[in-house]
C-alpha cells in the first residue's frame, strides 16, 4: 500500500482553497490574488501568498502523515488617490492587520478537515506580525501556523 508521508501538496491546496472561499477575506483581497508561493510579475495590491513550507513526514496517531510549518503572507500598498476620490486612500498597515485577522480566523477553523483517502487536516495558527516593507506606503504581514495531516 502506498504511504502518504509527504502531504505538502494536499495541505497547501486545502489551505489555499479555504482562504479563497472565505467571503470576508475575499472582500478585501480578491480570490484571484491569493497565490501559492509563486506570484505573477505584475502584482496588484493587496495580495496574499503562501510561504515556503517545511514538511516532516511522520506517523501521527499510528497513521502515515505529515506535519507542516509555514506562513501565509499578505502585502499591502497605499492606493494613490485622485482629488476626485480622496476616500480611495487606505491605510496599508491597518489593511495588513485586517487581512492577517481574516487569515488567522480561516486557519483556526480548519480542524478535522477531510483531505481524502481517510485523511484529515488540523491547522493551528501560531504568530502574526506586520512590518513596513520597502517604503513608507507598503506593509507586509504574515501568519505562521502548524498543520498536521494523517
Amino acid at each position: 500500500m502506498a504511504t502518504n508521508l509527504d502531504l505538502t501538496q494536499s495541505i497547501r491546496g486545502n489551505i489555499l482553497s479555504a482562504l479563497k472561499a472565505d467571503a470576508d477575506l475575499i472582500a478585501v483581497v480578491a480570490a484571484a490574488r491569493i497565490y501559492p508561493q509563486t506570484v505573477p510579475a505584475a502584482l496588484v495590491f493587496p495580495f496574499v501568498k503562501m510561504g515556503a513550507p517545511i514538511t516532516t513526514p511522520q506517523f501521527i496517531d499510528g497513521k502515515n502523515g505529515s506535519s507542516f510549518i509555514a506562513a501565509v503572507h499578505c502585502f499591502t500598498k497605499k492606493k494613490i488617490s485622485s482629488p476626485a476620490a480622496p476616500s480611495d486612500v487606505l491605510d496599508p498597515e491597518a489593511q495588513a492587520m485586517q487581512i492577517n485577522n481574516h487569515i488567522v480566523r480561516v486557519l483556526d477553523l480548519m480542524e478535522g478537515v477531510s483531505i481524502g483517502e481517510g485523511l484529515t487536516l488540523d491547522v493551528i495558527p501560531r504568530q502574526t506580525q506586520i512590518m513596513q516593507d520597502g517604503d513608507a506606503d507598503s506593509y507586509h504581514g504574515f501568519v505562521t501556523f502548524d498543520a498536521f495531516a494523517s
